[in-house]
């Protein structure tokens, strides 16, 4: 059906529009090279100048996990930061915390990926 084809295509869009200024910030590799089938790939994009950036994770087709968890980089520790899972739900966690433990991403399907957004928290 086109009218479905044509809200496929405007979903996607939008959201690329939305991602699009993290691409040419601070980039930090969030996992190891791998073309494997069963590895997970995450990236981290940031923007020091406005404490705020995006991760995007790729949960390959035959991972057998359903959650990794990924040390952040350029961050600061003393913050809390806010996130946003492009799909619906938030979480808040402190920088200490997402540069030592790590934030934990969990993706229960196979063969898919997600879009986090993240912004330091004002200190109100």
């Amino acid at each position: 059906d086109s009218v479905e084809h044509i809200d496929f295509l405007q979903k996607y869009m939008s959201e690329y529009l939305r991602v699009r200024p993290y691409f040419s910030c601070d980039f930090y590799p969030l996992t190891e090279f791998s073309d494997k089938s069963d590895a997970w790939c995450a990236n981290q994009f940031d923007r020091p100048e406005s404490g705020d950036g995006i991760i995007q994770a790729f949960r390959r087709e035959n991972s057998p996990y359903d959650r990794a968890r990924f040390i952040l980089r350029g961050l600061d520790s003393d913050a809390i930061y806010d996130f946003e899972d492009i799909d619906g739900g938030t979480f808040s966690q402190s920088g200490s915390s997402l540069c030592t433990e790590g934030a934990e991403i969990i993706i229960p399907e196979k063969r898919k990926a997600k879009i986090w957004f993240y912004r330091k928290a004002d200190k109100s």
